[in-house]
């Protein structure tokens, strides 16, 4: 039998399609029995604030820790990030990435995303560790946190919280979308039940997406922000140079994200040309080989905040990296939903403490 291109599609397609059922029943098991209490979820003595999606990368979870975090911060409380810390190279089971005063030399022990939260947050202490509720015991012990943050804590079910923020790429979307492996998806869609408070990036959803979240999560709140280029700066440092600066330039770029479509896109709506691209895996981890002649395609190349951090300036002439930043379409909103629930929180604690202590 002669098998042409379409009927070897046609068959990995449906490879793909059974691995994506058995994901997606071991998650839906996963979930399951921590939901029924067969398996008991860590409390921590802080309140615990989720930020996290149900599809693979791109939603712009960073972004949004960071302003959570800030928000917090501002009111005075205590707070620390937690994150898995993908990708790094250190095998202690909870590492200390920054202490609120100091960070660690280097991202290769902290991952990138979190060695760039605790660049971005220089005054908030972040700890890594494939066990959140171990993490924010760390954390509890070292700083006497108030607020722990989780970094795409959302499928992190053994660990309970008070709050579970669920960020949607509307570019991106749920529409059509499958699991892993076959699409995008970590969770079936019926899993947004489970959270508490939707932030919808860059856009307005689909009007069938929109019905998904009215059958599956009727009356959450929702709230919207874009990603907006805020900075841009020489790898090497030196004095930030103006966004308008990219006007009809030719640039090349550089990245290994999610979704490196949205980074040209937002270099694009800057005015710039882009004439050459060299995309790489989320979280890549970068060599100078990668780099090699990237002169000769582009005159001047950018790169995001999150590859920054793991790019030797040596390796590449004349790199620019664009800072991007989340922007709440209705902040005063959603600051006194986020208030309301974590002040809520803390007082529920402070009186279940006070039971405790007079015996009660």
């Amino acid at each position: 039998m002669k098998w042409d291109k379409y009927s070897r599609c046609r068959v990995l397609r449906s490879f793909l399609w059974i691995l994506s059922k058995v994901y997606e029943l071991g998650a839906r098991l996963h979930r399951f029995v921590y939901e029924k209490g067969w398996k008991s979820r860590r409390e921590l003595e802080c309140v615990v604030v989720s930020i996290g999606n149900i599809s693979v990368g791109g939603s712009a979870k960073t972004p949004l820790v960071l302003e959570v975090s800030k928000r917090l911060a501002a009111k005075g409380l205590r707070i620390c990030i937690a994150s898995r810390g993908y990708g790094r190279l250190e095998s202690r089971q909870v590492e200390i990435v920054s202490d609120g005063a100091h960070t660690i030399d280097g991202w290769s022990k902290a991952g990138d995303e979190p060695f760039l939260i605790s660049k971005s947050l220089p005054t908030v202490p972040v700890v890594v560790g494939r066990d959140r509720g171990q993490a924010g015991a760390t954390a509890l012990s070292l700083f006497g946190t108030e607020v722990l943050i989780l970094d795409d804590g959302f499928q992190h079910h053994c660990l309970a919280r008070d709050l579970d923020l669920v960020a949607i790429d509307a570019d991106a979307g749920l529409e059509y979308s499958e699991l892993l492996p076959l699409g995008r998806l970590r969770e079936p869609v019926e899993a947004l039940a489970h959270a508490d408070a939707f932030v919808i990036i860059d856009g307005e959803l689909r009007p069938s997406e929109s019905l998904m979240l009215d059958t599956f999560a009727p009356g959450k709140p929702m709230f919207r922000a874009n990603r907006e280029p805020r900075r841009l700066f020489q790898l090497s440092g030196g004095v930030p140079r103006s966004l308008s600066s990219l006007k009809d330039k030719e640039v090349g770029l550089v990245c290994g994200i999610a979704r490196p479509s949205s980074f040209k896109l937002t270099v694009e709506s800057l005015g710039a040309k882009v004439v050459a691209t060299k995309f790489f895996p989320d979280h890549h981890r970068y060599v100078g080989d990668n780099l090699r002649n990237l002169a000769d395609q582009a005159p001047l190349w950018l790169t995001t905040e999150k590859d920054a951090v793991k790019l030797d300036q040596e390796w590449l002439q004349n790199v620019q990296v664009l800072g991007i930043d989340l922007v709440l379409s209705e902040p005063f909103r959603f600051e006194e939903f986020l208030s309301g629930i974590v002040e809520e929180a803390i007082s529920l604690r402070l009186s279940r403490q006070g039971r405790t202590e007079h015996g009660v």
